[in-house]
């Protein structure tokens, strides 16, 4: 089905099978990635923020790695503070295109495909690798919390039937979730918890906020990854 190029054959690219970590990069294309698929030019890459996501630079990479047979390339750009997680490949840019991911800007376009959206692990993954790129954790001062410390996970995206969609997704899973036009949220200790046991985070920019959460029962706003672990330290 799939046309492997020579360059593909010489590199022993493979495709996946659908599977958990498949579903989990899906997550993270749909949040910080994009397909450029246009005459000789095929690339599948991810953007991250060169200081919040460089530990979790390396957990992308890996997954790509298990994923495709082929460790992708990193390139790092100072100017605009990111890092950009690149491969090159006709075959699998078409295997992920026909499985769902927009072709060109994302804008108004994400659907989540079937094959993700009507199998619970896969949704779960999914959601991980998307709250992992384009959704954030941060605690909040509410009710009667004086500090940082009410939990809040928010993914927020300007794709009005996308939001729906995932809000629906995520009250299936179980999960008590508000939903505004552009963004959802899973507020509470409660849904937190439940994200940790069920879903949990791979990008330790998140796993950070979290564990200093824990350890002091609130975590301020506006630190960096770096603080965090000096903090944790």
């Amino acid at each position: 089905m799939f046309e492997y190029s020579k360059y593909d054959l010489e590199r022993n690219v493979k495709l996946p099978n659908l599977s958990n970590n498949l579903a989990e990069f899906f997550g993270i294309l749909f949040g910080d990635g994009s397909i450029l698929d246009r005459g000789r030019i095929h690339r599948t890459g991810i953007s991250l923020n060169l200081t919040e996501d460089f530990i979790y630079k390396d957990y992308v990479v890996q997954l790509m790695l298990k994923l495709f047979g082929i460790k992708p390339r990193v390139r790092e750009r100072k100017d605009e503070g990111k890092f950009d997680i690149e491969v090159n490949s006709k075959v699998i840019s078409k295997f992920l295109l026909y499985l769902g991911f927009p072709k060109g800007k994302k804008s108004n376009k994400l659907i989540i495909p079937n094959w993700i959206s009507e199998n619970k692990k896969f949704s779960q993954k999914f959601l991980k690798g998307l709250v992992d790129t384009d959704g954030s954790l941060f605690f909040a001062k509410r009710g009667t919390y004086k500090l940082n410390a009410y939990p809040v996970i928010e993914i927020k995206i300007i794709d009005e039937r996308f939001i729906k969609q995932l809000h629906k997704i995520i009250k299936s899973l179980g999960f008590n979730c508000n939903k505004g036009k552009i963004k959802v949220q899973l507020n509470g200790k409660e849904n937190l918890i439940k994200w940790l046991k069920e879903i949990g985070f791979g990008n330790f920019n998140l796993q950070s906020r979290y564990l200093v959460w824990k350890k002091f029962n609130y975590c301020l706003p506006n630190t960096n990854l770096e603080q965090r672990i000096k903090i944790l330290s």
